[in-house]
């Protein structure tokens, strides 16, 4: 392989890499951490806080998964090709940022009724602005950057199921986020393989 991944046994976090990585076909070991075994190793991981990504060649540690995110989509070509695509990339990153945040806190608060006051909040609030902003960026057809997909649209991929699942009132205001889901997957066969092998997860 060429990368070491250490996160827990969730999607969470470092799905987003797991995703390029099976997007782009690069080779990686998957360390999954319990939550058993997680307190003593703590503080043996670079800032206490997973994931974190090794790169084998040279042992260069990687924190801050967009941030490792967006330098391998530099390199693998998932960036766009100019200043305007990079742009494009960005806003549609951003703009999941939005969303998955908030579906991270619906999916973790134990108080049922914080819980659906904080739901409540987003909805009345973001919902429809960011659920049409990132409409107007859906095509008909191709990707959110011409004919080849982009790390917009993997990290859109990534945080569908959260957001869908934390929000459906936002998922299914437009019908084209559910089909651009599916054209994605349609469009990579490597994908679509772990996307139906990867081990079940809440979050």
């Amino acid at each position: 392989g060429e990368y070491k991944l250490t996160y827990f046994n969730i999607r969470g976090a470092a799905e987003i890499l797991r995703i390029i990585f099976a997007h782009k076909k690069i080779k990686y070991e998957d360390i999954r951490v319990s939550i058993e075994d997680w307190p003593a190793m703590k503080p043996t991981t670079p800032t206490g806080v997973l994931p974190f990504v090794e790169r084998l060649s040279d042992g260069r540690i990687f924190t801050e998964t967009m941030a490792f995110a967006r330098l391998l989509g530099k390199e693998q070509g998932l960036m766009g090709n100019d200043d305007e695509s990079y742009y494009q990339v960005e806003k549609v990153i951003n703009l999941i940022a939005d969303v998955k945040i908030p579906s991270f806190i619906v999916k973790t608060m134990a108080n049922e009724e914080a819980k659906n006051a904080f739901r409540k909040q987003f909805l009345d609030m973001r919902c429809a602005s960011t659920a049409k902003v990132l409409d107007s960026l859906i095509p008909a057809t191709g990707f959110t950057v011409g004919d080849t997909i982009t790390l917009g649209d993997l990290d859109f991929l990534t945080h569908s199921v959260i957001i869908e699942e934390a929000f459906p009132e936002f998922w299914n205001m437009y019908p084209s986020f559910e089909n651009y889901r599916k054209r994605i997957i349609d469009s990579d066969e490597a994908l679509a393989k772990y996307l139906e092998s990867r081990p079940k997860s809440n979050i």
